[in-house]
């Protein structure tokens, strides 16, 4: 019944495998000699086995399932991605065949084989993957510190200025205050005034981050100077909130055109980034520890 519903892209998958199976005598494969060289075997998958499917960016969610179940149907041509039934997802449409490379596949299980409803044999596959996932090998041993003890996940980044001033790369997180803040000076968005009288300023604080190599190794020291937004109150203080992202698709978009026109495409990095919004309220920002003037401590 199987080969039967999905004949089509079983023939395609027994010419693909037949292009590359050597011939007896003279000990070379179609794909060889039409190509000149030998084709790459390691990414060969058993045909009809269940595959875990890694979700497409833009069907990503924050929370939720980031696989799809599906069933390996073929490979794609020209393209190292494969082709897949989707089984069972919640996003995606069931009985969507889609093109994917991130998978993840279990050539042991077969999702259509076995007897029983569609739904049944879904759900039965389900369970036998979840048992293959959570089956190790690796002899495991229990650690436990008892009730009164709790587990926390820490970063090595300073919270607070305070523990900057405190902690062993105190000149690194200096220089990146000092960056920062000539950042903010070179591009005339400081302004030293007196509060007027009514008026109420927020307050401010530095946010401190260290960026990392692949190697694990520190690339550089961030000290990101940002103002407490959260003291304000919707509809009174402000009513509407964005955050303009850009999606991988878009890049990538931009990146064929470049390459159709033969464009030439230039990378930079933004070390500090401002809005550029006019503001109809005067809003009013104290001045954050470590970068007081002198002279001018009362001012904002």
């Amino acid at each position: 019944m199987l080969l039967i519903i999905y004949g089509g892209e079983s023939l395609l998958t027994v010419c693909f495998l037949q292009n590359r199976i050597p011939h007896r005598k003279t000990g070379k494969t179609p794909y060889e000699l039409w190509k000149g060289y030998q084709p790459n075997l390691k990414y060969l998958r058993v045909w009809g086995c269940l595959a875990k499917v890694m979700l497409p960016d833009p069907k990503k969610r924050k929370i939720g399932s980031k696989t799809s179940d599906g069933m390996f149907l073929g490979y794609v041509e020209h393209s190292a991605a494969y082709r897949f039934l989707v089984l069972n997802s919640d996003i995606i449409e069931r009985n969507t065949i889609v093109k994917m490379k991130n998978v993840e596949f279990f050539e042991h299980i077969f999702p259509l084989k076995s007897s029983g409803t569609s739904e049944q044999r879904i759900n039965s596959t389900s369970d036998a993957m979840s048992e293959d996932v959570r089956r190790s090998k690796r002899q495991r041993k229990e650690t436990s510190f008892g009730d009164d003890f709790y587990t926390y996940l820490v970063e090595n980044d300073p919270i607070g200025f305070l523990k900057v001033t405190s902690a062993p790369d105190t000149k690194h997180w200096d220089k990146a205050i000092k960056i920062e803040f000539d950042s903010i000076k070179k591009n005339k968005t400081l302004t030293f005034v007196d509060l007027p009288k009514g008026a109420k300023p927020i307050g401010c604080k530095r946010i401190f981050k260290k960026k990392y190599h692949l190697d694990g190794s520190i690339e550089k020291y961030k000290a990101r100077l940002v103002a407490k937004g959260f003291t304000k109150k919707h509809n009174i203080d402000y009513f509407d909130t964005f955050a303009p992202v850009t999606r991988i698709s878009s890049i990538r978009v931009l990146l064929v055109l470049a390459s159709i026109h033969k464009l030439v495409i230039h990378q930079m990095d933004v070390k500090t980034t401002f809005l550029n919004g006019e503001l109809e309220e005067e809003i009013y920002m104290t001045q954050s520890e470590g970068c007081v003037v002198l002279g001018q401590k009362e001012k904002v």
